[in-house]
């Protein structure tokens, strides 16, 4: 540490001044007030001072020398505490390395990759039973359910992170047990009614199981999020053998999309003043895309209702 840094934490803890002095200045010092007399291994002096009224010292009060005792007590603190701070840092960095190298390792394996070939088979095997509905509902209706489709592989990066936060291993098998997003679809749909009616189309097909339902549609999180989300348990059919498969599928209209990709966007930027005011202007802002959703939803509903039957 450099008496810059020394200085920079007295004033940080309230000095007014502060001076260091090497041992030659104290050559002439009575025995027993040399600093070595004090501390051995002593090889340099700081001092510093705080300004107190006067009548501090002609009262005989012990103020003065208790805030220098606290100050001094305060540093002991500050630096076993920024010790700690960096101890725990070290054993984080060193953490991520050990986790980071077993990720490599297991991206080479067998099973990690024949693991992710049947997380693939299961988006294919989704998009096509979507592709299905959609087909089926066009004919029938004259008009799509959804707009789009888009599928993703969860990295390996993003994989080992959320085992780690959880402090879950990072093997296949624990991949397979605990994660439910490693494969996923999100369905872009023209309104709301279209996301439960494809919804209710999915889960109700005899051979997909229904694992777990949130409905941020009906029960928005708190900063305005909105989107159904399923985990669905999708059949796959291999070679040799079939077996079930966890993917996340997530609804959303044209306007939640938008809206849920801008706020995902934003909230990354760093040094952001007003923050608070930005989290209520995108509350706010979703809860007008609700209300268009809903608007628009009217508005289909009145252009079908007007069509004169065939």
């Amino acid at each position: 540490m450099t008496s810059r840094e020394v200085k920079q934490i007295a004033y940080s803890l309230g000095a007014e001044l502060c001076g260091i002095a090497g041992l030659d200045r104290f050559s002439g010092a009575p025995e027993g007030y040399h600093p070595r007399d004090v501390w051995p291994g002593c090889q340099s002096v700081i001092s510093f001072a705080c300004r107190f009224p006067a009548a501090t010292a002609a009262c005989g009060s012990a103020a003065a020398y208790t805030r220098v005792r606290n100050s001094i007590t305060l540093f002991g603190y500050k630096k076993h505490l920024e010790q700690t701070v960096e101890e725990q840092a070290e054993t984080l960095k060193e953490q991520k390395r050990i986790i980071q190298m077993q990720a490599e390792q297991l991206k080479t394996t067998e099973a990690f990759n024949r693991l992710m070939v049947e997380y693939r088979a299961a988006i294919m095997e989704m998009e096509t039973r979507l592709q299905v509905l959609n087909a089926d509902f066009s004919h029938a209706y004259n008009r799509n359910p959804f707009e789009s489709i888009k599928s993703r592989l969860k990295s390996l990066t993003s994989i080992y992170e959320k085992l780690g936060r959880r402090g879950i291993p990072l093997t296949v098998e624990s991949i397979r047990e605990n994660l439910t997003d490693v494969a996923g679809l999100r369905v872009i749909c023209s309104f709301p009614d279209d996301i439960y009616r494809l919804a209710e189309l999915i889960t109700t097909q005899d051979d997909i199981l229904l694992l777990r339902k949130k409905d941020y549609i009906q029960n928005p999180k708190p900063n305005g999020y909105r989107s159904l989300h399923l985990i669905l348990a999708v059949p796959i059919y291999l070679s040799n053998e079939k077996k079930h498969m966890k993917v996340e599928v997530q609804f959303r209209t044209i306007a939640m999309d938008f809206w849920a990709s801008l706020e995902h966007k934003l909230k990354y930027k760093r040094d952001v003043d007003n923050a608070d005011s930005i989290v209520r202007q995108l509350k706010t802002c979703a809860d007008s895309i609700e209300l268009l959703d809903l608007q628009m939803q009217a508005i289909r509903d009145q252009i079908d209702h007007s069509r004169s039957p065939v």
